[in-house]
């Protein structure tokens, strides 16, 4: 994966997301505030993990959350998922999800979203997930995925952008060209407005 070149000075992007009054997954009490990040390139696109590339997710990052994320020592821990059992035998992923989320266009984060974002990435071209043949919704809060062989990276990658949750409604409403400008996500930071080559 590159690595975040973060670059200070007036010849880089400014950018500034506005808080949202929502719950977020790491603060029970959102604070609100504003977020600058610096980069020396525009990005392409924003909302989608198919089809954008690194650069953008790393700054759509903010709005869209993970289903887990990495510790200081690089293991995944909790984030949007709050727990999960791997059965190598019954090539099983089962994941327990955090409860009371919501994207910012409304729609409940649950099982039904996160059959919806895995099954599509992988189904695309990207290889991370591969192995997922199908999500099972066990309840509104427990998503299973049915490997056709077990994949000991699965995890892992559910921390990166394989594992990134945009609001299915907003695909499914709006359409990829709309959410690659508008990205919808759970994160802490609600999407405002992009000018390109000045600001996001």
């Amino acid at each position: 994966m590159k690595r975040i070149i973060i670059v200070i000075g007036s010849l880089c992007l400014a950018l500034a997301l506005v808080a949202l009054s929502v719950v977020s997954c790491a603060e029970p009490t959102p604070t609100g505030g504003i977020l600058r990040i610096a980069k020396a390139y525009e990005p392409a696109t924003l909302g989608d993990p198919i089809t954008n590339i690194p650069g953008g997710l790393q700054v759509a990052a903010p709005c869209i959350e993970t289903l887990l994320r990495l510790d200081e020592g690089g293991n995944p821990v909790p984030w949007l998922a709050t727990a999960w059992e791997v059965d190598a035998d019954a090539l099983t992923i089962t994941l327990t999800l955090r409860k009371g989320v919501k994207f910012h266009d409304g729609t409940d984060f649950n099982a039904e979203a996160v059959k919806y974002n895995i099954e599509r990435y992988a189904r695309s071209d990207h290889p991370i997930l591969h192995a997922v043949e199908s999500v099972d919704v066990v309840d509104d809060y427990t998503a299973r995925f049915n490997l056709s062989e077990f994949d000991s990276e699965i995890i892992g990658n559910l921390s990166y952008f394989s594992g990134m949750q945009p609001s299915p409604t907003a695909f499914e409403t709006k359409g990829v060209e709309w959410c690659n400008t508008n990205p919808v996500g759970t994160g802490p930071f609600k999407f405002v407005s992009w000018e390109r080559d000045v600001s996001i």
